[in-house]
């Protein structure tokens, strides 16, 4: 059954506790994508005191023009109805990538010329592979050791800074027909695999309008030997974690 299931994608939330008003209260922000829901909780003694705390928060959450839910909707149909019509499954790539169970394909980082294969990474190729090793260990990703290169130099030069020259290991299917079949085969449970290499077509599973730069991303669900992958999506992760960074600015304070 869950294997005939479909991912929507990650729902992220926070608690808070306190007391307001000589009342102990507890509010749960879910975040997705892009919207947020919050759910207030009172600790009160007897129906009256519930009530009367019930009345005074909604009335305060009525002058900050905060909307309730419609009747007879939850807070999880509000989530599934959020993510069901985004535009983007994948509202955060981080929450996604700590669940483990996916294989993370990289085109290699930015190269001094594509001449021949012999070339080397750019001083900016060295600097965005090494703040992508970076990224994913401040963000705990899970991964499968060793990580799996192309061995042409742009691309092993690329996981070794990324990842340490110890942790990597050549892979000569990564440049040949057999790529597919080493991309469909599934991690252990709760890592990711990680492969570096070259520009791909994914089955024509790529949309052809959109970009596959140095250092993306393609997400893969891998569906096992001889079945398959799905393509996900397509990331800049350094970029989205700029856009991550960036978001936290606005935070929601509760008086």
């Amino acid at each position: 059954m869950l294997s005939k299931t479909s991912l929507f994608g990650p729902i992220t939330a926070r608690k808070y506790k306190g007391e307001w008003s000589g009342i102990q209260e507890s509010a749960e922000v879910w975040n997705v994508a892009g919207s947020s829901i919050v759910e207030i909780s009172t600790e009160a003694t007897g129906n009256i005191a519930a009530e009367s705390s019930r009345d005074l928060m909604k009335k305060l959450l009525q002058q900050q023009d905060l909307l309730p839910l419609q009747p007879g909707m939850s807070k999880t149909g509000w989530a599934l109805n959020k993510l069901l019509h985004s535009e983007d499954p994948v509202a955060d790539p981080f929450m996604l990538l700590r669940q483990g169970g996916y294989n993370l394909y990289f085109r290699h980082a930015q190269p001094e010329n594509t001449v021949d294969d012999d070339v080397m990474l750019s001083a900016l190729g060295r600097e965005q592979a090494w703040r992508l090793g970076e990224l994913l260990t401040a963000r705990k990703i899970p991964i499968q050791l060793p990580v799996s290169a192309s061995p042409i130099n742009r691309a092993r030069q690329t996981a070794e800074i990324a990842f340490s020259q110890q942790n990597v290991q050549i892979e000569p299917r990564l440049v040949q027909r057999e790529l597919d079949q080493l991309l469909e085969t599934a991690p252990e449970e709760g890592l990711n695999q990680i492969f570096v290499a070259h520009r791909h077509h994914f089955n024509n599973q790529l949309n052809p309008n959109k970009k596959f730069d140095y250092l993306n991303m393609v997400l893969l669900k891998p569906l096992g030997t001889g079945k398959g992958y799905n393509v996900v999506h397509v990331l800049n992760l350094l970029k989205e974690a700029l856009i991550k960074y960036d978001s936290t600015v606005s935070k929601l304070t509760i008086k």
